[in-house]
């Protein structure tokens, strides 16, 4: 658990690791910031595959990548068309705006813009901690030293600023840490 970076941070939905999880390496010597979603989780396998037929990729790395720390602000593209020749469930392109709270326990806001092939942009937008509730793989690793009720810890880390499912994912994250 990196609490002052994305990089090194993962983030997952339902505690499931893989399952469209979003990877941020640490550092590279180019300075650059590599990320990419991983499809590594089994339940992957029962998903659509690629409309070419080819099953979807494992890992699929993040293009025209954009780190702002200041804001923590993550921007990125996965271009199917671009990186594997074809759509996805009709989808060419996603656009990815990650907007991470101040310890990096979890995606605040942002949102995911579709683009179809033809490179019009579908009005299906998909927007963090409203339609994807993404907390960070350590979470539990995070809050193993905190002390008191869930009630104190929960106000010491949001402040009642994230909305009550990730307050839920934090929570259950909280529970792990104590076992």
């Amino acid at each position: 658990y990196r609490p002052s970076s994305v990089h090194g941070n993962c983030f997952q939905q339902g505690q499931r690791l893989g399952l469209a999880s979003y990877h941020f390496d640490d550092v590279q010597d180019d300075g650059a910031t590599h990320a990419y979603i991983s499809y590594e989780h089994p339940n992957c396998a029962q998903w659509p595959p690629l409309d070419n037929g080819a099953p979807v990729p494992s890992r699929v790395p993040f293009a025209e990548v954009r780190w702002d720390a200041e804001s923590r602000c993550f921007r990125g593209v996965i271009d199917w068309q671009g990186q594997h020749g074809t759509t996805w469930r009709g989808i060419g392109r996603w656009e990815y705006e990650m907007v991470f709270d101040q310890r990096f326990l979890y995606i605040a806001s942002g949102c995911c813009r579709q683009f179809l092939a033809d490179g019009s942009e579908s009005n299906d937008i998909n927007h963090f901690a409203q339609d994807l509730l993404y907390v960070n793989a350590a979470a539990p690793e995070a809050m193993r030293d905190r002390s008191g009720s869930w009630t104190d810890v929960d106000q010491e880390l949001t402040g009642d600023s994230a909305p009550v499912p990730i307050r839920a994912m934090l929570r259950n994250a909280w529970m792990q840490s104590r076992e």
